[in-house]
């Protein structure tokens, strides 16, 4: 089914987890209060069901810090799925009997995982374990790695032990400074080539087309293209909702807290009608919605 509209839901920045390489919820986390869930799901419920009223099926993707540990998450997303498509970013640390709690309850036709893999919180052994249940069960599901530097050597070791259990396997640029180099544009060519290397094998699935042109075209050049002026199309069939129910436009709008297309706790919530013109010089992740002439 397709969607109408893409959300991104920023539900919280908490996480169980403090990887040296996360600026969310991790070692690299500057200083400032943290982005709460403070609403329960009962109000994430209602706002949910007013935007399949409004705008019928939608995708709803959600991220974090960890969305898995918010109060009530599986009764929340058992509810949405009735209406959405839903996708989320998880460490998979629930146990077995959670996962298992979570697929019988769960629409494979309506839900799929995106699993971050953290070498320095988990094993392979554990993710391909959980991974492989999943895909016993029909979910959609991708594992990611980020390509901290220093994990740089054991990326091909990863790769093989993912793509020999028959698993979709990625690797994510890391964003952010390590010993004083910027990246990601310090990667080297041979960096570069292990990366795309693994991206080649993403090939199958949902997201697949879409996903790999943007992995190559885009988060290795981030912020490389302005798109200052141009019209674009999120706040109208795309948008960013945060932990407190404030919808922005896109992140660069979000991170500024630009002109906020309202609130989708509020019943009055609406998206744009159509394409606005960009006041941000650069474009974190949604340059695919701007409207090239």
């Amino acid at each position: 089914m397709n969607a109408s509209v893409e959300f991104q839901w920023f539900l919280q920045d908490l996480c169980n987890y403090r990887c040296p390489y996360c600026i969310v919820s991790g070692e690299l986390r500057d200083t400032r209060p943290w982005l709460v869930n403070e609403h329960g799901p009962d109000a994430w419920i209602a706002a949910w069901k007013r935007v399949y009223d409004k705008h019928g099926y939608c995708w709803v993707r959600m991220t974090g810090g960890e969305p898995t540990i918010v109060p009530g998450f599986l009764d929340m997303i058992t509810k949405m799925s009735e209406w959405h498509g839903i996708s989320f970013d998880t460490n998979l640390t629930w146990s077995m009997t959670h996962l298992k709690e979570f697929c019988d309850r769960m629409p494979a036709d309506r839900v799929s995982l995106d699993i971050s893999f953290h070498p320095t919180e988990t094993t392979v052994d554990s993710i391909i374990e959980k991974a492989l249940y999943l895909r016993e069960r029909k979910f959609q599901h991708v594992c990611r790695l980020v390509a901290f530097p220093p994990l740089l050597p054991r990326i091909e070791g990863f790769r093989r032990r993912f793509e020999d259990a028959g698993l979709k396997f990625i690797v994510n640029p890391f964003q952010g400074l390590h010993e004083g180099k910027s990246y990601p544009a310090s990667y080297s060519d041979a960096d570069r080539q292990v990366m795309s290397g693994i991206v080649e094998t993403f090939r199958e699935g949902p997201e697949a087309d879409r996903e790999q042109p943007f992995f190559v075209d885009h988060l290795m050049n981030m912020h490389a293209r302005s798109p200052l002026g141009k019209l674009c199309r999120s706040g109208q069939v795309y948008c960013r909702v945060m932990h407190d129910g404030k919808v922005y436009r896109c992140q660069p709008y979000e991170s500024r807290q630009w002109e906020p297309l309202g609130n989708l706790l509020e019943e009055g919530f609406a998206l744009r009608a159509e394409p606005t013109a960009c006041r941000s010089t650069w474009c974190e992740f949604e340059y695919k919605y701007v409207l090239e002439p």
